[in-house]
């Protein structure tokens, strides 16, 4: 199972109520865990959605696009007819383990002392 994490959210001033609007809906896209592959071109989907609605919104405005860089790894949305005008941009890592801890029932624990505790590391995908 592939988990990736969504981190780094940087966005500049936005220049006109289109990108205030795209910036704080991807506020809430800042340090979230994403679940298996299936559920990272969900998390595209909504944002490609959230665009969508926005240039129909605002059609007089430059359109938003959405460019994935680095293996489709790194969003970075940006206005269609310039080259620097990146709204926002976020990275979006594969999540190399995960660790959990657990505790096992204490009435379970006088009956196999040597197992109190139950550690497991799972590899991810990078």
């Amino acid at each position: 199972m592939d988990y990736y994490m969504t981190h780094s959210f940087h966005y500049t001033k936005p220049k006109n109520r289109k990108a205030a609007e795209m910036i704080e809906i991807a506020k809430n896209w800042n340090c979230m865990i994403i679940d298996e592959k299936i559920g990272y071109d969900a998390f595209m989907t909504v944002v490609d959605y959230e665009i969508r609605k926005l240039n129909e919104k605002y059609p007089k405005q430059d359109e938003i696009l959405r460019c994935n860089i680095h293996r489709n790894l790194h969003l970075y949305v940006k206005f269609q007819n310039s080259m620097d005008s990146c709204i926002f941009q976020l990275s979006i890592d594969c999540v190399n383990s995960v660790f959990s801890f657990s505790e096992v029932d204490t009435r379970k624990c006088l009956l196999q002392p040597e197992r109190t505790l139950e550690v497991s590391l799972k590899p991810g995908c990078c």
